[in-house]
């Protein structure tokens, strides 16, 4: 059984998840999922790279890499008004970034639609990614949520994946490793089965 609560670390690859709680839903409308993607920019960019992200009513898909701890302890400094980082403490840190970013985005949402309470759950799965195959089967496994979901038929009919989107400018970097354009457009025609034993699973 994999591990899906492992540390999050410098200088690594992750595949992480959440999910709305019970039968709410993060998003209601268009404009709530673009607001994400700022939260985003704002609470987590600075401690990652976004690879590749799909964003569905009830959940929620990336893929990350993890910036250099020089990159991580700098950016520590930045908002603790100077203080240094404690070695023990680099894990607790990126978990809070993402804490951070769900908590905000939730105030935001229940002031929105006059709801209270949590909206995600309390935990963020995540898996390591410690391959180029695995990394190009999970982007491709991300891309192809919606489509798996019924949200619609073909991966261009969904606006809010980095299939679609590049918001976080990474359009390039994330063809590029999949060895060119037509490589990227042909591990995307893989049928979803075939990817589910090796990837995290949401629902």
């Amino acid at each position: 059984m994999p591990e899906y609560h492992i540390p999050l670390l410098p200088d690594r690859r992750y595949h992480v998840s959440n999910r709305a709680i019970g039968q709410e839903k993060i998003f209601v409308e268009e404009r709530n999922y673009l607001f994400f993607l700022l939260k985003c920019g704002l609470h987590v960019l600075p401690i990652l790279e976004m690879y590749s992200y799909s964003l569905l009513p009830n959940h929620l898909h990336f893929i990350v890499e993890i910036k250099s701890l020089d990159q991580i302890e700098e950016y520590y400094a930045k908002i603790k008004k100077g203080k240094k980082m404690d070695p023990d403490v680099v894990s607790d840190f990126l978990m809070e970034r993402f804490s951070n970013l769900f908590n905000s985005y939730t105030k935001a949402f229940n002031k929105t639609y006059t709801r209270k309470g949590a909206l995600f759950l309390d935990y963020l799965k995540r898996e390591e990614i410690e391959n180029e195959k695995q990394f190009c089967e999970t982007v491709a496994y991300v891309h192809q949520d919606p489509v798996r979901h019924g949200y619609c038929k073909k991966l261009e009919e969904w606006n809010w994946t980095s299939y679609n989107q590049d918001h976080f400018n990474h359009r390039s970097a994330l063809i590029k490793k999949f060895g060119g354009k037509d490589q990227f457009l042909s591990a995307h025609k893989t049928p979803i089965g075939k990817h589910r034993n090796s990837i995290l699973e949401l629902d």
